[in-house]
């Protein structure tokens, strides 16, 4: 109820019913059909104005109501008291551990006759609701968050092969609302990290929380209360000795800042270089650097200074110091170790000790090197290669007796081939042979055997025989004849090849500790 419509009948009934009778609040609310916050401000009122009860004989109503409300939280402003620069209260409680209580303080030590602590709040937070748009920008403490962010749409430059697409990356400081974007040719992963690390040094500093949007390339789990991020992003947090904090589902105002920030970077960066061509990305990315420097040069609109001053007088010494050293972007990928003792990662084997055989790991990719971890410990190291379907391989992840182990496995794939048919025997002995190490080919002899659980062993052996003809012994080729019912039309045009008996085409003694193939193994 506003205080018009509490008259004095009501306002000396909730006196009387406090003080005399000592009932509570939300009693006397439902006395008097008021709400318990009127009856607070009443006896809180009446408290610190030193009304006492029963009230002096003649009392006068206007004076006892505005005794009343001048001294509750709905005061009103006394003229003759001297009112603090709410300016500058609000730049100042932006700074780490400053609090209301402090300014106050400081406040009343230079004016005695000032405001008290619970009138000066009440001030405060009337400037601060009549200046909505410039208030904002104090909600957060310097250092603290950074708001990161895609922004909609896309830029387009010229390539040699025609037209390429750019995305916007956005980052603004909670305290200073200053704001880093830049350019990258996709929204992939390893962008998204470049951002955030562009970001730090162009801010010389990094913030105690990081708060992204629920990206796919930073969370990979989206949920309120245990949000699962990206490992790469995870890895960038601990570099930075930073924290990861995403926006809440459902709560646009834990985005605010930075859905702002891109609003602007929109409006100031994209909309500005709308009708530009670009004859190249780095031109591109050139561009955006400028124009980023002019939005936070540009004058507040509805306070003094920018975003460079308010961010050099009030958050970069807030943030904390980069790390010694670069961060270096991984990749991060589950995989399964496969019979041959070999993960594939970037359409390359790499091997790790034979004993992790049929366990998860996890590899970290890098442009340099290939680390592979089971259980958070590391259990291989490799230099990168990017040589498609090749293998590296080091000797101390070997079987004790590997060409033994090699000889078993592809003997034990093609007993199993051989009794499906002679026509998959071979298929099967086509596919070892196809690869640069016959433990490579183990997973694709482990796929052809899985084939005839799904499709038949009869199907299977007529499926390899079309691939035999067509000279294309491969897995997925095999798959393909299956998968559209093929096996069973003249699809291949005849071939001069001839298969004779697959009894062990090779046999064990091929893979022994003397032959050729061994010594290439």
């Amino acid at each position: 109820m506003s205080r018009k419509g509490t008259g004095m009948r009501k306002i000396r009934e909730v006196l009387r019913l406090r003080f005399e009778h000592g009932l509570s609040a939300r009693q006397i609310a439902a006395s008097c059909r008021l709400s318990p916050s009127t009856v607070g401000r009443i006896v809180d009122g009446a408290s610190k104005a030193g009304i006492t009860w029963p009230l002096p004989e003649g009392y006068d109503e206007n004076d006892l109501r505005n005794r009343i409300y001048h001294n509750s939280e709905g005061g009103v402003e006394d003229s003759s008291r001297p009112l603090p620069d709410m300016e500058k209260v609000a730049r100042e409680l932006s700074r780490k551990g400053v609090t209301l209580k402090l300014l106050w303080e400081e406040y009343f030590r230079n004016h005695p006759d000032g405001y008290s602590y619970n009138q000066f709040c009440v001030h405060f937070r009337r400037w601060r609701g009549s200046r909505k748009e410039p208030t904002a920008r104090f909600d957060h403490k310097a250092g603290e968050t950074m708001f990161v962010d895609w922004s909609g749409g896309h830029f387009e430059y010229r390539t040699e092969k025609g037209t390429g697409k750019a995305s916007l990356f956005v980052a603004t400081l909670g305290a200073s609302n200053y704001t880093y974007a830049s350019v990258f040719p996709d929204m992939r992963s390893p962008s998204w990290i470049r951002g955030h690390v562009e970001a730090f040094e162009y801010f010389g500093g990094v913030p105690e929380v990081i708060c992204p949007d629920n990206v796919k390339t930073g969370v990979v789990s989206c949920c309120r209360y245990d949000p699962e991020l990206n490992p790469s992003y995870q890895e960038l947090a601990e570099h930075y000795g930073t924290v990861v904090i995403p926006a809440r589902p459902g709560k646009p105002r834990d985005k605010g800042k930075v859905e702002n920030g891109v609003q602007f970077a929109q409006r100031w960066i994209m909309a500005a270089l709308r009708n530009v061509t670009f004859l190249s990305f780095g031109e591109l990315k050139k561009a955006v650097r400028r124009k980023v420097d002019e939005l936070n040069d540009r004058p507040f609109s509805k306070m003094e200074g920018s975003r460079r001053g308010a961010f050099e007088s009030l958050e970069r010494d807030a943030l904390r110091p980069l790390p010694s050293s670069a961060h270096s972007f991984g990749e991060w990928k589950t995989l399964t170790v496969h019979e041959d003792y070999h993960v594939q990662a970037g359409n390359h084997y790499y091997s790790v000790p034979y004993r992790h055989i049929g366990h998860r790991v996890e590899a970290r990719l890098t442009d340099s090197i290939v680390e592979i971890f089971r259980n958070g410990e590391r259990i291989a190291l490799h230099q990168r290669s990017f040589e498609k379907g090749k293998a590296t391989t080091l000797k101390e992840h070997m079987p004790p007796q590997h060409f033994h182990f090699i000889s078993q496995t592809v003997n034990s794939y093609l007993d199993k081939a051989e009794k499906i048919g002679p026509k998959c025997a071979a298929a099967v002995d086509g596919i070892v042979h196809s690869f640069p190490r016959p433990e490579m080919a183990f997973r694709s002899c482990q796929g052809v055997m899985r084939l005839a659980r799904k499709h038949g062993p009869e199907r299977l052996e007529r499926a390899c025989a079309k691939a035999l003809e067509a000279g294309a012994c491969k897995y997925r080729t095999i798959e393909g004849i299956l998968e559209n019912r093929l096996e069973n039309t003249a699809i291949f045009p005849s071939s001069k090849r001839q298969v004779g008996p697959h009894r062990n085409l090779r046999g064990g003694d091929y893979y022994g500790h003397n032959g050729k193939e061994a010594a290439s193994c």
